[in-house]
This record gives C-alpha cells, sequence and structure tokens, in this order.
C-alpha cells in the first residue's frame, strides 16, 4: 500500500468560502428550529384558545339557564304579589262594609 501526501496552497478565499457556508448553515439550521418552536407554540396557543372558548360556551349556556330560572321565579313572585294585592283589596272592601 502506498499513500502520497500532496502539498497544497490553500487559497484564503476558498477558507472564507467554507467558513461562510458553514455560518450559513448554522444560522439557517438556528432559524428553522427557532420557525419550528415558533409554530409549535402557535399551535399550543391556538388550543388553549379553542379550549377557553368552550369553557366559556359551557359557562354562557349555564348563566342563561340560571338567567331564565331568576325569571321564572320573578314571574312567580309578581304573580304572588298581584294576588296577595287582590286578596288585601278585598279584605279591607269587607271590612269596611
Amino acid at each position: 500500500m502506498l499513500v502520497i501526501f500532496e502539498q497544497r496552497e490553500v487559497d484564503p478565499n476558498d477558507l472564507l468560502n467554507v467558513c461562510a457556508n458553514q455560518t450559513e448553515n448554522q444560522m439557517l439550521a438556528n432559524l428553522e428550529h427557532e420557525l419550528q418552536r415558533t409554530k409549535l407554540h402557535l399551535q399550543a396557543t391556538i388550543e388553549q384558545s379553542e379550549v377557553s372558548s368552550e369553557e366559556l360556551k359551557a359557562s354562557n349556556e349555564e348563566m342563561q339557564a340560571i338567567n331564565e330560572e331568576l325569571r321564572s321565579a320573578t314571574e312567580e313572585l309578581e304573580t304572588s304579589k298581584e294576588e296577595l294585592q287582590s286578596i288585601n283589596e278585598r279584605s279591607i272592601s269587607r271590612h269596611w262594609c
């Protein structure tokens, strides 16, 4: 087996190009990594927003049901008040007669 070493002169521009390419590749890798992290964060934020939206819809429906119950109770109280007023008026009129 024969090994031959050849001495060559290295062009400084070649070294600069290699370094520049490595730097560009590293920058590109960093940017791709950051983009991926940003996409994952955005997806998590969207999912969290959807969950919050669903929770708010459920709370809103519950509040609407409670509100309807309160309206019904108010109507019942108004009816009872009218009945009591009527009874009072009859009682007063009988008392004076």
